[in-house]
């Protein structure tokens, strides 16, 4: 009887160790922001371009990837209208092209009169552990 109730306070113990060291390794997910131009040179001290901006924070991987979907499609439509308004106003001297891709879309700009590209964005929307930083290593 002794031998059943150390046996099964070994097996309540590991159970609770690995318990916990499972929801430790449940992290917080971070959803990023980024947007990239090939612009050159681009604007100093500009917060849109280059370094990626936290967006939100979800306890889960698969809440993160959902509002990443959910935040790409949103801005997507957004785009997709304001290029429509824009590329049937003839005063405005540039045509714009939006084009999805897995992490976002591309935004291209093109001169109206001679069609020649101009300037392209990547907007993308991304999660990571709350342990990694997409900005790299601080300095």
């Amino acid at each position: 009887m002794i031998r059943l109730a150390q046996r099964t306070w070994l097996l309540v113990a590991f159970s609770l160790l690995t318990s916990a060291a499972t929801a430790h390794a449940e992290c917080a997910w971070v959803l990023w922001s980024a947007m990239e131009s090939d612009a050159t040179p681009q604007p100093p001290r500009e917060p849109l371009y280059g370094a990626p901006s936290p967006v939100d924070f979800y306890d889960t991987r698969a809440a993160c990837e959902k509002a990443a979907r959910e935040e790409r499609e949103k801005r997507y439509q957004a785009e997709v209208q304001d290029m429509q308004r824009l590329n049937n106003d003839s005063r405005v001297p540039v045509i714009r092209q939006i084009e999805r891709h897995e992490l976002g879309y591309i935004e291209r700009h093109f001169d109206r009169s001679t069609r020649k590209p101009e300037i392209s964005f990547a907007h993308s929307w991304r999660c990571f552990p709350d342990t990694v930083d997409p900005r790299g290593p601080k300095r």
